[in-house]
């Protein structure tokens, strides 16, 4: 295994820890163990480490990720990860939150402005 390979197994296993407390990663499914190291790709392999990544909407960093509770009834809670070069996992949800709801306000506000037939 090269130097490359160990680096991402070790962050893979990192995310793991956060992921699956207590659990040991000899215990994971293959599924979990793959899942963990695709993510451990997206977030670590993307750009070269000396530059730094921040998030255009929130200014998160590799050093310095937001904090994100899982959702309804779920007690998970985890970091942001990249979904794009400038932009954190957090706030990529958040802005399609907020489109949902402006599609939603926008469907109402036509149906209030539409002409009666």
């Amino acid at each position: 295994m090269g130097h490359e390979e160990e680096e991402l197994l070790n962050r893979a296993k990192e995310i793991a820890k956060i992921e699956f407390p207590g659990s040991h990663w000899s215990y994971l499914s293959l599924r979990d163990k793959e899942e963990m190291l695709e993510r451990a790709k997206k977030v670590y392999s993307y750009k070269p480490a000396e530059e730094k990544r921040v998030c255009r909407v929130c200014g998160c960093t590799d050093t310095n990720a937001c904090i994100v509770e899982g959702g309804e009834g779920e007690d998970i809670i985890s970091t942001c990860y990249w979904v794009e070069a400038d932009l954190c996992s957090a706030c990529a949800e958040k802005e399609a939150f907020r489109r949902a709801e402006c599609a939603e306000i926008e469907q109402a506000s036509c149906r209030m402005h539409s002409p009666n037939p």
